[in-house]
């Protein structure tokens, strides 16, 4: 037990002080070996202006560019202190989600994402590389939207059903209807329209849904947010790209892979607790 103790101190003596500000990671990463096994350098960006930090490598970005469809997701919880997040970018292979680039931003302004895009589009032009994903699956934020289509302007965003299906339980949460999802079926069928045709969702809400609604006010507010943020033609909510009535951002979904759930938030938490 003695030496395990004098071991830990010892490794602990060895690493080195941890960072109090932003500057000083800066400054750290400038001062470190951030090579990867393979001796490609895995330090994409260092920003100290911006404070955009973005790890990748050259295989990774080769593999992004021939890319098709790329998933991006952020993460709060899991973000090293003095950042705001670790924003993600993913592809898939062999049914298997692929983390590949990994952005630690301050913010969650429009700005930044689109800092952020424009540097890792730049070293991949660097490369001789051309990054222009066709379709990006991502959560309900408006800024990373208007920032994917600033920077690529023909990209299909198509929205992540695992995202939209946390708003709706966040809001039964809201209402406090937790206990009655438990129990009652007309709150827990309501999800199931996520796997309708778009073109069907609005009749099927009407009358499949509202001429049984239960009883109750908070039914009623339940119902009156769905069709006002996802289901009217003419929803002006700042979600309403992922609304299924008069928006093809979702319409694209059924013949995408992206119709599933995907795995990139769990992908992420999992990597991040790999490494804390």
């Amino acid at each position: 037990m003695f030496q395990l103790f004098v071991n830990r101190i010892a490794r602990k003596r060895s690493f080195p002080i941890n960072p109090t500000s932003l500057n000083e990671i800066h400054s750290a990463l400038d001062n470190t070996d951030t090579s990867t096994s393979n001796g490609e350098e895995f330090l994409l960006i260092n920003d100290q202006n911006t404070h955009i930090i973005i790890f990748s490598c050259e295989t990774n970005l080769i593999f992004l560019c021939q890319s098709h469809t790329i998933f991006v997701d952020g993460t709060f919880e899991y973000c090293p202190k003095y950042f705001t997040q670790l924003f993600t970018i993913h592809s898939l292979k062999n049914n298997f989600y692929v983390p590949l680039v990994f952005c630690l931003l301050k913010n969650k302004s429009y700005e930044t994402y689109t800092q952020a895009f424009k540097y890792i589009q730049n070293k991949c032009n660097e490369k001789k590389l051309t990054f222009n994903p066709k379709n990006v699956t991502v959560d309900f934020e408006i800024s990373i939207h208007n920032a994917i289509l600033s920077v690529w302007p023909s990209t299909n965003i198509i929205g992540c059903r695992f995202h939209l299906t946390q708003a709706w339980y966040r809001k039964i949460q809201e209402l406090e209807l937790s206990t009655e999802y438990k129990e009652n079926w007309w709150l827990r069928t309501t999800f199931g329209l996520t796997f309708l045709d778009p073109q069907e969702v609005s009749e099927s809400f009407v009358e499949d849904f509202m001429s049984i609604i239960p009883e109750g006010s908070e039914y009623c507010k339940y119902a009156d947010y769905l069709t006002d943020n996802y289901i009217s033609e003419n929803t002006e909510t700042k979600i309403e790209p992922f609304r299924f009535g008069g928006n093809d951002t979702w319409r694209k979904r059924k013949s995408s892979i992206l119709a599933e759930t995907t795995d990139a938030p769990f992908c992420v938490i999992k990597i991040m607790i790999i490494v804390y």
